[in-house]
């Protein structure tokens, strides 16, 4: 296990040689695989571990493969939620690789990006979504050092803590540990700093979730971008034969955001850590722009609620 103190330049890259993120919530628990994919644009080999269960598997990589590595469900589902907990996952490559990792269980399933510790920053705003009995959660990660955080929660803490909604509080994580945090309001809007200004690792999600209406649902996983790689516009590209919602997330107050259509443009002011909901229809594209940093969010609705055809929902994608 890594020690000392993590400071850096963000890069804006999925590729890197060192990785940790953990697995939020999901309504399967240790019933779910828990897996690690990986692809490499040259030969190379590495480690997955999970250094506080001291589990570990070597792996090599080969360009136009994609390294497949099941963790042991017990060591990666967080089962206690009053603070961090040592189930942190760790992946060392001796060259660039892309890290992915998914919740898998029959045909339920969510995957996502993870970023090396050299993509990362130190402040994030959360983008989630619930519905149905979903719980909202989100996972801040050490990245192999200590890390104070301070959480602004957007709603009453019920996991992770008890907390009040807009009242900051400090949780300090050592080398390998996770914070799950979680609430049966969404927490979107919710701010996670850290005050040691190092690089640390978000990850949002929901147990079991629909989108816009109840019916079919899906877990929710996703890795954060930190505020510092946001930007000011955006291309909306439908889901083909769909329909999405779009959430738009402001970094600063009076962000004014400009959504940009084949039927003319509507204009919404934001401030820091509030959102607006819009669904898109698969016709056209979206532009998108925001006075101040903003990120955007795709969620593809539930079946029931989808005008084109039945699906489960999905968060796909957060930037």
């Amino acid at each position: 296990m890594l020690g000392g103190l993590c400071f850096g330049q963000s890069v804006n890259t999925n590729a890197g040689t060192n990785f940790w993120f953990g697995y939020t919530e999901t309504t399967d628990g240790v019933s779910a695989s828990y897996v690690v994919y990986i692809t490499t644009l040259k030969p190379t080999t590495g480690t997955v571990s999970i250094p506080g269960f001291a589990w570990s598997s070597t792996f090599t990589a080969t360009p136009g493969i994609t390294t497949r590595i099941v963790l042991p469900p017990p060591d990666v589902v967080v089962t206690s939620f009053n603070g961090p907990v040592n189930q942190a996952v760790n992946v060392v490559a001796g060259s660039n690789v892309s890290v992915f990792a998914a919740i898998e269980f029959s045909e339920r399933s969510d995957n996502t990006c993870i970023y090396p510790v050299s993509a990362l920053g130190n402040q994030y705003y959360v983008m989630d979504y619930t519905l149905c009995q979903s719980f909202s959660n989100f996972m801040v990660i050490a990245q192999g050092c200590k890390d104070s955080v301070e959480i602004i929660p957007s709603q009453t803490i019920s996991v992770g803590g008890n907390h009040a909604a807009n009242v900051p509080y400090t949780e300090v994580l050592q080398p390998g540990q996770v914070l799950l945090v979680q609430s049966n309001s969404d927490l979107t809007g919710s701010m996670v700093r850290s005050l040691n200004h190092a690089e640390t690792g978000v990850i949002a999600g929901a147990n079991w979730n629909c989108v816009y209406c109840n019916g079919t649902a899906n877990p929710f996983y996703e890795e954060l971008t930190p505020v510092n790689t946001w930007g000011e516009n955006y291309v909306f590209v439908p889901t083909p034969q769909a329909q999405d919602q779009c959430r738009v997330l402001s970094e600063q107050n009076g962000t004014i955001v400009t959504f940009s259509t084949s039927g003319g443009p509507n204009t919404v002011t934001l401030n820091a850590g509030q959102y607006y909901d819009t669904t898109v229809n698969y016709a056209s594209p979206v532009f998108i722009n925001g006075t101040s940093p903003i990120e955007v969010g795709r969620f593809l609705r539930t079946g029931s609620c989808n005008n084109y055809y039945i699906n489960n929902p999905t968060g796909s994608g957060r930037g």
